[in-house]
């Protein structure tokens, strides 16, 4: 079986029948794609480590994702991707139902891709891109996950606002890792506003626009728009 993509007002628990199913069966599938999903309604059974052992590319669109709050304890999804860590290759994570409206709070990929110690990134040996949509997060741990991964060559970040002051995007430009050969960005922010109201929300954040940093050509990218302007793409500078 190759692939499998659904949306469902219930995907919680079609997500368990799924992988139930495909448990007694002892099949396995590649591609995941789920839409709706409520990560706090999943838990890491025998069946879901199953499903998600072997596949090659992950596509969650969550309906929120309280699970990467900073300082929350490792939730069902990190032990979940510990079990695709050996073969995904692409990975697409997007936090909200809508596009422009991440949810409140500081979040951090460490509480998805890093160990439990919550300081050590994972290793994903053949993950090739990484996909973000619609998150506020913490920057270090970003950069450093990215610094881990000793195949990732593509990156795309829409809607994800960093929530560290003076580590804006123009710090993660310079610290990408050298296998990294092109990203996209779109409508990002960084340096939070000064006196923000706490949890902080997109819009304390400064708006970064790639195609306007004057410093861009300096951090050893260059970039043009995509077709319709969908993105700005950025290739290192040979």
């Amino acid at each position: 079986m190759e692939d499998f993509s659904f949306e469902t007002s219930n995907v919680a628990l079609f997500l368990r029948t799924v992988a139930q199913a495909l448990h007694l069966a002892q099949r396995h599938i590649q591609h995941l794609h789920v839409e709706g999903l409520l990560p706090e309604l999943i838990q890491n059974t025998e069946p879901l480590r199953h499903l998600f052992t072997g596949l090659e590319s992950i596509i969650l669109d969550m309906r929120g994702v309280e699970f990467l709050r900073e300082g929350m304890p490792p939730s069902a999804m990190t032990y979940l991707f510990e079990c695709a860590r050996p073969t995904v290759r692409s990975i697409k994570i997007m936090g909200s139902y809508y596009p422009h409206l991440p949810e409140r709070g500081v979040h951090s990929v460490a509480n998805l891709f890093f160990n439990q110690d919550g300081k050590t990134p994972k290793v994903f040996p053949h993950l090739q891109s990484l996909y973000l949509r619609t998150l506020i997060i913490s920057t270090q741990p970003f950069i450093d996950f990215l610094a881990a991964q000793p195949n990732i060559s593509n990156l795309r970040v829409y809607y994800v606002y960093l929530a560290t002051p003076s580590l804006g995007w123009l710090h993660v430009a310079t610290s990408l890792p050298a296998t990294v050969l092109e990203w996209t960005v779109g409508n990002l922010g960084h340096e939070p506003v000064p006196g923000y109201v706490s949890p902080i929300a997109y819009n304390w954040t400064k708006i970064w626009r790639a195609w306007e940093e004057p410093l861009l050509h300096e951090t050893g990218w260059k970039g043009s728009f995509g077709l319709n302007k969908q993105g700005f793409i950025m290739n290192r500078i040979s």
